[in-house]
């Protein structure tokens, strides 16, 4: 009979879970449509209304431009400071700071506040993704849900888990992928129970978020019907090169950051002074994406209208550019970045690929491709997530299996030369909290109620 009851209170709370993973999908959808749109609006008024009256032009170069994440750095600025100083930076630090310290709680607040100064970030020309803003604003709004039904801790743990995966499916139309960075980043891996929820939560906000935005895919990319096993070689190469690159990236990344932290200004005005610096540097190419999410410039190396010396010229300058737009305390994330930058290189490598071995590599692009994946394989130690999310936002699922050599590849260099941590654990192993493979369990955050039996069998 006890065994009975048992398993009836498992599946009542398994079932309330799943509804609860839906609804908070729904939310997350809906998140993530909502941050689109506020990005536009963020967009269309500094660069369509200021802009225009901000025009100084000396010998042909538009020094207005270069003054807009400037002043966007200005207004995010005394945001944080003054009302969640958690939403600067990427973000998804703090949501597994959340979940492996704080019992998955996330102050009411930060979704609404998170949504401004990412918009306003990302709309005045910081160069800065859309990943880590959703996942904090869908963790939030888990979170949120969890704490109004008074759950238990590792109820709200998990439903802050929908919540980001359902914000990231939704906003890359990739509900595979959305699902897998939640489990593998968030949580570093998941037993199936606790999947359910996270997979019904990112497939409804994918839905949610198609039904408003569309289910166009991110990138464009010429049609592929297969790719030759001899390149195989090549893109293992490829990511060992890109492993070596992410670690150049992270380490920039964080040495960026402690330079505004040691800076002696006050925190208001360090995100415009990154703006301002980011603003001059990407300004002469503003049309390549450099500024921004950056998506329009990864197309345009996936379709080969890119020279070789521009490839690497852009991977450079957005390397520098987001590590001063989020070192300085502007708000964005790291994932489209990360694509944009690998999208360069891997295309450059391409080129020399055709260059050395015209007769094998007959789709130089498909490098690019490789190199999104092997650079944010590297850098966030999430391969499993990249080699399904780039194929989704694609639309090309021939390339999964170069995909997963380069991939695997650059995870295991970077592993090696990091010592396990990544661009979102390295974050909080700086303070002391180390995450970097297998999930934290400090027991002195873990409440009795949350691991003891309570119907013992004597």
């Amino acid at each position: 009979m006890r065994s009975t009851r048992d398993f009836r209170n498992y599946v009542r709370e398994w079932a309330l879970l799943d509804i609860l993973g839906v609804l908070v999908g729904i939310a997350g959808g809906l998140g993530a449509v909502a941050f689109r749109y506020v990005i536009g609006l963020s967009r269309l008024f500094f660069f369509n209304i200021l802009q225009p009256r901000l025009a100084l032009y000396v010998s042909g170069y538009n020094v207005g431009i270069a003054l807009l994440p400037a002043l966007g750095g200005l207004i995010v600025g005394s945001l944080t400071m003054k009302f969640a100083p958690e939403t600067k930076g990427h973000g998804v630090p703090e949501v597994m700071e959340a979940v492996a310290l704080k019992m998955g709680i996330i102050r009411k607040r930060v979704a609404f506040v998170k949504v401004c100064v990412s918009s306003v970030t990302i709309g005045s020309g910081g160069s800065a993704g859309r990943e880590g803003p959703i996942a904090q604003i869908g963790a939030a709004i888990g979170s949120l849900v969890g704490q109004l039904l008074k759950l238990p801790a590792q109820s709200i743990r998990l439903l802050v888990v929908c919540g980001l995966s359902a914000g990231i499916a939704g906003t890359f139309n990739a509900p595979l992928g959305g699902a897998l960075f939640g489990m593998e980043v968030l949580l570093r891996g998941v037993g199936l129970h606790d999947a359910i929820p996270v997979l019904l939560a990112s497939v409804v906000g994918a839905a949610v978020a198609d039904v408003f935005l569309g289910q166009e895919p991110a990138f464009i990319t010429p049609p592929i019907t297969s790719w030759s096993p001899y390149e195989l070689p090549l893109y293992i190469l490829l990511g060992a090169v890109f492993g070596i690159l992410a670690v150049i990236w992270v380490k920039l990344f964080y040495a960026i950051e402690d330079f505004f932290d040691r800076l002696r200004v006050h925190p208001y005005f360090k995100p415009a002074i990154g703006g301002l610096i980011t603003g001059f540097l990407a300004a002469p190419y503003v049309e390549l994406g450099v500024m921004g999410v950056g998506y329009e410039g990864v197309n345009m190396a996936l379709s080969g209208r890119l020279p070789l010396d521009l490839l690497f010229t852009l991977g450079i300058l957005k390397i520098v550019a987001t590590s001063l737009t989020l070192g300085s305390g502007g708000s964005g994330g790291v994932f489209a970045p990360t694509l944009y930058i690998g999208s360069m290189f891997g295309a450059a490598m391409g080129i020399l690929f055709n260059t050395l071995f015209p007769s094998l590599v007959e789709h130089p692009f498909t490098y690019s491709l490789a190199g999104m994946g092997a650079l944010f394989a590297g850098a966030a130690k999430a391969p499993l997530n990249v080699i399904v999310m780039i194929p989704e936002m694609s639309g090309d699922y021939a390339l999964i299996p170069p995909l997963m050599a380069s991939s695997a590849t650059s995870f295991i260099v970077s592993w090696i030369l990091l010592k396990g941590s990544s661009i979102y654990t390295l974050k909080l192993e700086r303070r002391g909290v180390s995450l970097r493979m297998g999930r934290y369990f400090n027991l002195d955050v873990v409440k009795v109620g949350d691991v003891m039996t309570r119907n013992v069998v004597t």
